[in-house]
């Protein structure tokens, strides 16, 4: 299990399971939301910074994806700094263009990752 930081607003599971194109991701799922920081958890940023071209989700937005194994969630990890593409808008020229922002991705603990597989993911 993985966890994607500073996902862009807009972006949906469909956007995910492209940017995993070949991986094939078995589950994508969100914690309920939960204001307060969870040390372990949470990557420690502010997404809400003024004048930011990309407006990112907030850090307690937690995104998590399962994959079939340890080696194709290295492979998924390997990604992270790569843009994740999730919505269009047309340009000056009316032509239409993908919108996106490069995200993070970082391993879901040992610990953390039974837990989640045990309570909340089949």
């Amino acid at each position: 299990i993985v966890r994607l930081q500073g996902l862009p607003i807009g972006v949906k599971p469909d956007h995910i399971r492209k940017f995993f194109h070949g991986l094939n991701p078995s589950i994508i799922f969100v914690l309920p939301s939960f204001t307060n920081y969870i040390q372990g958890w949470d990557a420690k940023y502010d997404a809400d910074h003024e004048g930011a071209i990309i407006k990112r989700y907030s850090s307690n937005f937690r995104v998590f994806v399962k994959f079939a194994s340890a080696p194709v969630a290295d492979a998924a990890i390997e990604r992270s700094g790569e843009v994740v593409g999730f919505d269009t808008e047309n340009t000056a020229c009316g032509e239409r263009e993908v919108v996106g922002a490069a995200i993070s991705l970082s391993h879901v603990p040992k610990h953390v990752a039974t837990f989640l597989q045990k309570n909340m993911v089949s």
